[in-house]
């Protein structure tokens, strides 16, 4: 298991971080690996979820599977800015395991950052720590 890092906020709030993905095991590993770490975190396992959920829970940063199996969430980056108005808000893709598809290239670049999706929750947790630990010093 990995040393939890602590992410801290200027506020001196928990960081705030949804997830969203339709994979309940690898939302429920990883907000369990945030939790941790000391970050206040909420699942969406649910693409319709998304929008409600920024709005109520004004996170941080939202860790984004885009080709969830129902609908393809390439294009919300520019919604969930717009939501977020003048809050810095971190935007990570998740892309699927077989990578991105040639029509998909030009999407990713809406997010700050994209992750392959690994086979284990843990080393998704290591690859994107390091940007919520940097991000979180400017939030």
């Amino acid at each position: 298991m990995v040393a939890p890092a602590q992410p801290s906020h200027r506020s001196s709030r928990p960081l705030r971080v949804l997830l969203v993905d339709d994979n309940h095991d690898f939302t429920d590993s990883m907000a369990e690996l945030l939790v941790l770490s000391g970050c206040e975190v909420q699942c969406c396992n649910t693409a319709w979820a998304v929008h409600p959920r920024v709005q109520q829970f004004n996170p941080d940063v939202c860790i984004i599977n885009v080709q969830m199996h129902v609908l393809n969430l390439w294009n919300i980056a520019p919604s969930l800015w717009a939501l977020a108005g003048n809050r810095l808000l971190l935007l990570i893709a998740i892309i699927g395991c077989d990578g991105l598809k040639a029509e998909e290239k030009p999407m990713y670049v809406r997010f700050d950052h994209h992750i392959l999706k690994p086979d284990h929750a843990e080393q998704l947790y290591k690859e994107f720590l390091k940007f919520i630990i940097e991000w979180s010093q400017f939030c």
